[in-house]
């Protein structure tokens, strides 16, 4: 509860417009303040986002979600696309539509016409921490409160190391970030951040400490964050936009590690607390979720508009959701001769035993596809099932999608449906898995399960094949043959794995494709992967590019084909091609997730090493030499061990790298 009431203490604070702007007129005499609006404005998203954040992360309020929402967020929906399905997607919904609205003020009447519209927002929590919220420690809670506040503060809206507030946006939000933004709202932000630590601290402590030059941090610190940027070994370049507002951004970073010395680390000593590690505020017994009617209504919510469209688009976006935006494999009963339905049972009943043998209490996810026959009123079925997997950083759940395997109307296919709908029903009334039903057309259905992911990569190994059996003999045999050995290498796992399946399956094609006028269908091709994030879309292109590759014209090649074997290998391996810190991060943890696969007698130091990577209270560049230590326990291993020459490779990387950041 700390990080949540702290959060709303933020937002009653910078409500009081009033306030903020005579603080504005008497601390700064600045009495002209519109130019401050959209920096006001971007705070309260910021704080807002937080906030979600917090409510999302936390098992607060004894609030019911669901898998729907639990992979929505995992997957970065944006919340109004969530479906209404459970109490914290409602309530979620309900607390951000209460608080956006603050993007439409364009002056200081609207925004103190829209704090007073929230009035019954604030009361609710106020009751709450009136009458349910207990203080862990024997400390006052108003105290206690001030300090998680000046906490939260701390590390969530004055740490802009990235060039923005730590972890804006919330994961379901939409980033709309740009120069111009985070420009125009910079003294805005700053400002309202600075009246914040004054209401917190107090005039007193205020006075006599750093933060009284915190709407200077340009001023005092842009030279070295220029000079941080000139020394950067990954020498990035931005626009002229970019640089400003970055540098302007990242000044405020700079009161950082004053402010913990200044403030925070007298602040835990005086009431003898770690903040960071305890927490202090906690409901008591007596709270009734009752008492959040208001935002536990979805009267005033609407579904998302494709729930009720019945366009194309909408209906691809409806069949995510009812997928749980997850991969799916498509099981096509008649192409690969199975029974569908048996299978389908086996695989349910399985999934049951093996919850109960490990206790869980997650219920099972069915999908029943009905698709309309030619007789009206009569329906073909699909089903599906959840196999769920996951890992500590990763979600390895994917649906088994049996297309038309069962009818409600033929004598054999009727038998199969009956005896499918058995299990179900017997399941359901012990309340061991949840079935979700859906009407949909067959052709439609099933493109959009041959345009799935493990659809696309199954057809793209066949094809694969098939293209090396018909280059076999010609000039074409050693672009197919690297291209299948390419594929063969592909795993199935996360979005980095999936993403670096397509990566590296793009160089080798770039390495080997000519650029000449008769490849320029199949470049161009390759281009679009590279300009768009949708993987799954990216899949598919790959399996509408792969046949082409028979029309390739090699008269020009691009690189000497004894050098290409190097270059596979060191196709994930390029340290040279990081451009910052971030990357960097991203860097070791995909190689440490790989090397940890490979070396299991090293996978508890790896984990401790990942685990420590989550910590949201530390920078990247303190994520960085946290990574170290593994460095010398890697070359031992490789040392005393026989390990493969792909993760002797990787070490190597890590090794340097860690050079390149000294």
């Amino acid at each position: 509860m700390d990080r949540i009431f702290s959060f709303l203490n933020i937002l009653k604070i910078i409500s009081n417009t009033d306030g903020f702007r005579n603080w504005i007129n008497q601390y700064h005499q600045i009495e002209e303040d519109s130019f401050l609006l959209d920096g006001y404005n971007f705070f309260i998203e910021v704080v807002t986002s937080d906030l979600l954040e917090s409510l999302h992360l936390s098992s607060a309020f004894d609030l019911e979600d669901d898998m729907t929402y639990y992979r929505a967020q995992f997957v970065g929906v944006n919340i109004d696309d969530i479906p209404n399905t459970s109490e914290k997607t409602v309530f979620i919904k309900n607390i951000w539509n209460n608080l956006k609205e603050i993007e439409n003020a364009s002056s200081w009447d609207d925004i103190k016409c829209y704090w007073q519209n929230n009035h019954d927002f604030f009361s609710i929590f106020d009751s709450i921490y009136r009458n349910n919220i207990i203080c862990t420690k024997d400390i006052g809670k108003d105290l206690v409160l001030n300090a998680t506040s000046i906490f939260y503060n701390y590390i969530f809206l004055n740490d802009t190391e990235r060039g923005k507030p730590h972890t804006y946006p919330a994961s379901i939000l939409k980033n709309k970030m740009s120069p111009e933004l985070m420009e125009k709202s910079y003294y805005g932000y700053i400002f309202c951040l600075q009246y914040v630590w004054y209401v917190l601290l107090g005039e007193e402590q205020f006075e006599i400490c750093s933060l009284t030059e915190l709407h200077r941090a340009y001023e005092k610190f842009s030279k070295n964050v220029i000079e941080d940027y000139e020394h950067d070994p990954f020498g990035i370049d931005y626009s002229d936009a970019e640089l400003s507002a970055l540098i302007k951004w990242e000044s405020i970073d700079y009161f950082f590690p004053i402010i913990k010395s200044e403030i925070i680390e007298p602040l835990e000593d005086n009431i003898g607390i770690n903040l960071s590690k305890n927490s202090i505020l906690v409901l008591d017994g007596t709270f009734n979720k009752k008492v959040l009617s208001f935002l536990l209504s979805p009267k005033k919510l609407s579904n998302p508009d494709y729930m009720s469209s019945s366009d194309n688009e909408s209906k691809i976006k409806k069949l995510d959701s009812y997928f749980l935006w997850q991969m799916f494999f498509k099981m096509d009963c008649k192409q690969i001769i199975i029974d569908g339905a048996a299978v389908f049972t086996d695989l349910l009943i399985g999934a049951v035993e093996k919850n109960k043998y490990y206790e869980v209490e997650d219920k099972i996810q069915i999908l029943r596809i009905k698709h309309p026959s030619i007789d009206l009123g009569r329906f073909d079925y699909s089903y599906a099932i959840l196999i769920e997997s996951y890992s500590t950083f990763s979600d390895y759940s994917v649906w088994y999608a049996f297309f038309d395997c069962a009818t409600d109307y033929s004598g054999f296919g009727g038998s199969l449906q009956q005896n499918i709908e058995l299990f179900i029903n017997e399941n359901l009334e012990k309340n061991l898995i949840d079935v979700t039903e859906f009407t949909i057309e067959k052709e439609f259905f099933e493109n959009y399960l041959d345009k799935g992911i493990l659809s696309s990569i199954t057809r793209i190994r066949n094809e694969s094949e098939g293209i090396l059996e018909n280059a076999k003999g010609t000039a074409l045999e050693h672009v197919a043959c690297e291209v299948n050995r390419q594929i063969k290498q592909w795993t199935i796992g996360n979005q980095v794995t999936l993403k670096q399946n397509i990566n590296n399956l793009i160089f080798i094609l770039k390495e080997n494709i000519p650029k000449n006028r008769d490849n320029e269908n199949i470049l161009k091709k390759i281009d679009e992967i590279e300009l768009t994030n949708d993987v799954s879309n990216h899949y598919s292109i790959i399996s509408l590019l792969i046949p082409q590759l028979l029309k390739l014209n090699l008269e020009e090649t691009v690189q000497q084909l004894n050098s290409i074997d190097k270059k596979i290998d060191g196709v994930n391996l390029k340290v040279d091609e990081l451009t910052n810190n971030h990357e960097a991060l991203d860097f070791i943890i995909q190689n440490l997730e790989i090397i940890k696969n490979e070396i299991p007698e090293l996978s508890t130091q790896i984990n401790d090493v990942l685990d420590g990577f989550i910590d949201k209270s530390k920078s990247t560049e303190q994520k960085l030499k946290f990574s170290i230590p593994i460095i010398p326990t890697l070359i031992a291993y490789e040392i005393e061990k026989e390990v493969p020459k792909d993760i002797s490779k990787r070490i190597r990387e890590l090794i340097k790298l860690n050079n390149k950041l000294r």
